[in-house]
């Protein structure tokens, strides 16, 4: 079984991420993994990063701009079917989102007749996602198309589920749920790391921390904006964002402000933030759409309580087990108060910590090989589909 796949995610081509691992542990299941990643000519990939695996190869479109990303996709696709032995009967095609990457993968499993998987990671049918920007709105209609021609969908969360058989009519039993992978090695509450935070905060200090991408759809405003309530009645807290992205220089500008006291750190992305949660008072989670967040399954398996918006896996996992506190998108007078609560509660915070470790327990049992193992049984019945 060969599979080709098409996405956008760089981080493939680092050579210590965790995504770059899943593909190699993929490699050991199936018997080749071509994966085409659409990015631009700014940054030119060795022979080395391009091939994680004896078995995975990635192929780096070099595009001149994003709007050639589906075109240039499918080129690069033609070029490792065409090459190929045998070019039908044992191949399916993936594609990471059902937009750019979908249009390209439709096309491609058109052509050669191919099983087509979309994966959906995000979530499209919030209000927030169409109205971030045009090209999300673009995404939506192309969503459209993609979908309902896929011979099966694999989402990460029953609620996507759902709501891609009623948006899209798309058979229950044709829509595959696979969570996003957090190995296990993050379970162990206490032992095994050495603390961070109390090298960086004063003595006796309280943190809350954050983790993700500084851009617009974290919703950093409202972050902020319950963080300067909190600081109204705990003065001692300081909010540590552990992440990058193209916010961060408005964000430090906006930190600098005396309202918030030098009382916000910037870390920069960090390949392993686990020592970072395991650390914190209390973690929190402002986006405004998510079709997943891995971060709240590393933060419940790092024992720290969760204060989220409601996005993603955060009420269907979490809020509605009494395992996180859980606020409503944009809400910042609610997050403030549920970190004011649990921040005056130390016993409080312990048993919401504990509560979300356990939770995260009882959901996450799959080593990266068992990971890999149940995704090839799902390519598997793609190829049994379509014959």
């Amino acid at each position: 079984m060969n599979i080709l796949s098409i996405g956008s995610d760089r981080l493939v081509f680092d050579l210590e991420s965790r995504v770059r691992a899943r593909l190699s542990a993929y490699g050991e299941v199936v018997d080749a993994y071509h994966v085409v990643i659409m990015c631009g000519r700014g940054v030119r990939y060795s022979a080395a990063a391009c091939t994680p695996s004896t078995r995975v190869t990635l192929h780096p479109t070099y595009s001149w701009n994003r709007f050639l990303y589906p075109f240039d996709a499918c080129i690069a696709a033609l070029r490792v079917i065409r090459s190929a032995v045998p070019r039908r009967g044992e191949w399916v095609v993936t594609a990471q989102d059902p937009f750019e990457s979908g249009v390209a993968a439709l096309v491609i499993a058109t052509l050669f007749r191919l099983p087509l998987q979309i994966q959906l990671h995000t979530d499209p049918f919030s209000a927030s996602f169409r109205s971030r920007s045009t090209l999300n709105v673009v995404r939506l209609y192309l969503a459209r198309l993609v979908i309902p021609r896929a011979t099966r969908v694999r989402v990460v969360s029953q609620a996507l589920q759902q709501m891609v058989h009623v948006r899209y009519g798309v058979p229950i039993e044709h829509i595959d749920i696979l969570p996003v992978l957090v190995e296990r090695q993050n379970e162990e509450l206490s032992g095994g790391h050495e603390p961070v935070l109390h090298r960086l905060l004063p003595e006796g200090s309280r943190s809350v921390v954050m983790v993700g991408r500084l851009a617009p759809e974290k919703d950093w405003d409202t972050a902020f904006a319950a963080f300067r309530k909190v600081l109204e009645y705990y003065p001692d807290t300081y909010l540590v964002i552990v992440g990058d992205g193209p916010l961060r220089p408005q964000l430090e500008k906006k930190a600098s402000n005396q309202m918030y006291a030098n009382k916000v750190l910037f870390l920069g992305w960090q390949h392993d933030v686990v020592p970072y949660l395991r650390d914190a008072d209390l973690f929190l989670f402002t986006s405004q759409y998510e079709g997943y967040g891995m971060v709240l399954i590393e933060a419940a398996l790092a024992g720290v309580p969760i204060v989220s918006t409601d996005v993603g896996i955060a009420n269907e996992y979490f809020g509605n087990h009494g395992a996180a506190r859980i606020c409503p998108v944009g809400d910042s007078e609610c997050l403030a108060l549920r970190l004011q609560q649990l921040l005056g509660d130390a016993t409080a915070r312990q048993a919401l910590g504990q509560h979300a470790h356990d939770r995260a327990l009882s959901l996450y049992t799959s080593t990266l090989s068992e990971y890999a193992s149940r995704q090839a049984e799902i390519w598997k019945v793609l190829l049994l589909t379509n014959t």
